[in-house]
């Protein structure tokens, strides 16, 4: 990711400065028919636009690595892609309203499409940072939010308290951010397991299923003893 963040940065910053009123024309592709309007709508929006290439250019570089330093790269990474989407909207709605003798559709299909963009990564973050609630009736556990399931009580071979989850090599398909760790995760032992965990509360929840998946579960609360009791109890009740 490191990489990304610095091409975009010296992209961004390569816009700002190289770009200018002998070459804008190449680049600005409305009004290829009406060159007086064009030349007119390069003229209104250059400055503004070379302007804010430059700082988003510098300012996403130090935002980035001030935030991984600080929170890691997963939350750095989180922030960066709404700092672009907020940015540009800004972008868009700015460029609007500098060109309104030539206001194009163009400007306000951006403000469309990166307001859906932004209400996505919106959505997105707050199933994130939900906590999964955990609910066990008499035949069957119901696992809510991301990477959350239900299952059959039946399908429990093992239920235990653990003190530590294993050496995790790469995440597979998931979520990380900071303690927070929903998806599937490949061990040091080249196992898969399931991870739901909501903190680095300990100790955690360790279900093996009959056909040996494993999910380690915690809460944000501690509770993970009263529910794996609940779950114990519910899974003797099957014997």
């Amino acid at each position: 990711m490191i990489y990304i963040i610095t091409l975009l940065s010296l992209l961004f910053l390569s816009m700002g400065i190289f770009i200018n009123k002998k070459n804008a024309d190449d680049w600005v592709n409305i009004y290829n028919n009406n060159p007086e309007k064009k030349q007119q709508y390069i003229y209104l929006t250059l400055p503004f636009f070379k302007k804010f290439h430059r700082f988003l250019g510098t300012s996403l570089f130090v935002l980035f690595f001030t935030l991984r330093y600080a929170f890691g790269e997963e939350v750095a990474g989180l922030i960066f892609v709404a700092y672009i989407l907020l940015s540009y909207l800004y972008f868009a709605y700015k460029i609007n309203n500098l060109a309104k003798e030539t206001k194009t559709v163009e400007a306000k299909i951006v403000i469309i499409i990166t307001t859906i963009a932004l209400a996505l990564l919106s959505v997105t973050l707050v199933n994130v940072f939900k906590e999964n609630q955990i609910t066990i009736t008499s035949n069957k556990v119901v696992i809510s939010g991301m990477y959350g399931e239900e299952f059959p009580v039946s399908e429990i071979d093992t239920v235990m308290i653990v003190d530590s989850i294993p050496k995790i090599k790469l995440r597979s398909d998931g979520f990380s951010i900071g303690s927070i760790n929903k998806g599937y995760y490949l061990t040091q032992n080249e196992e898969t397991v399931k991870l739901i965990l909501n903190s680095n509360n300990k100790p955690y929840m360790l279900i093996i299923k009959n056909n040996g998946n494993k999910i380690y579960l915690s809460t944000l609360q501690n509770h993970v003893e009263d529910i794996f009791t609940q779950i114990k109890k519910t899974v003797n009740k099957q014997l």
